[in-house]
């Protein structure tokens, strides 16, 4: 059952989460989920894809601070702080989250991965870039290629992959990352559009979100098998 917390930032501010529990009595890894523009941790396709996931890793979810949703989880009630977001807001919202759950013993441990929707795909490879050692890796849906990215994402000292629908506006950015480093798969979902072609209110999983999270789950399997073969070799 998923498991509702909330973290304090300061006087104003909250992060907002919830952890899916792995059902598997070993998890593979801690996985985190962050949201988009005009997103939340219960928009759409988000719910579905972090119980999916934690069927083998533990899973969390959770609003940046300042995306305008409160108390009322489905409505845009906040707009002040919505308006007033900015992409350091967010760096410092992953960070403390990051730093809160390493405080548990049952999560310090795992590898952790970021999985970024958008802009929140953004912010999760900045932060990579910022924190390479805090992290195994980054998996970008559909997301923004933007800000420094592009510039710094051929020294990427981390795994790195791009799962991205076929029709999705953001593909030519995409293209440019992997140009920059051709070593990122490109994990290219046919059909789907920028939300894996689901909507929201959520009317159930599609073939496109569906096959973006298998194809995470094998990149993130595979990162884990390298990453284990190579302590092997040096043992």
């Amino acid at each position: 059952m998923p498991i509702d917390f909330n973290i304090p930032l300061d006087h104003t501010d909250i992060l907002r989460c919830t952890r899916y529990p792995s059902r598997d009595s070993e998890p593979q890894s801690l996985i985190i989920l962050a949201h988009g523009f005009k997103g939340s941790k219960d928009f759409a396709m988000f719910p579905y894809t972090a119980d999916q996931l934690s069927r083998h890793h533990e899973v969390i979810t959770f609003n940046f601070s300042d995306n305008g949703i409160g108390d009322h989880q489905q409505e845009f009630t906040e707009m002040e702080k919505f308006a007033a977001d900015t992409h350091d807001l967010e760096l410092r919202d992953l960070d403390v989250l990051i730093s809160y759950l390493r405080q548990d013993p049952q999560l310090a441990s795992l590898p952790l991965f970021l999985i970024g929707h958008s802009r929140g795909a953004g912010v999760c490879l900045i932060y990579g870039f910022d924190h390479p050692r805090t992290l195994t890796g980054v998996l970008s849906w559909n997301g923004i290629t933007n800000l420094d990215i592009q510039r710094r994402i051929a020294f990427a000292d981390f795994a790195v992959a791009l799962v991205q629908g076929t029709e999705d506006h953001l593909l030519e950015g995409s293209r440019r990352l992997v140009e920059a480093n051709p070593h990122i798969p490109w994990i290219q979902i046919q059909g789907s559009n920028h939300t894996f072609n689901t909507i929201h209110p959520s009317q159930g999983a599609s073939r496109q979100l569906k096959d973006a999270i298998n194809a995470s789950e094998s990149f993130i399997s595979d990162v884990l098998r390298n990453r284990n073969h190579s302590r092997e070799s040096y043992s």
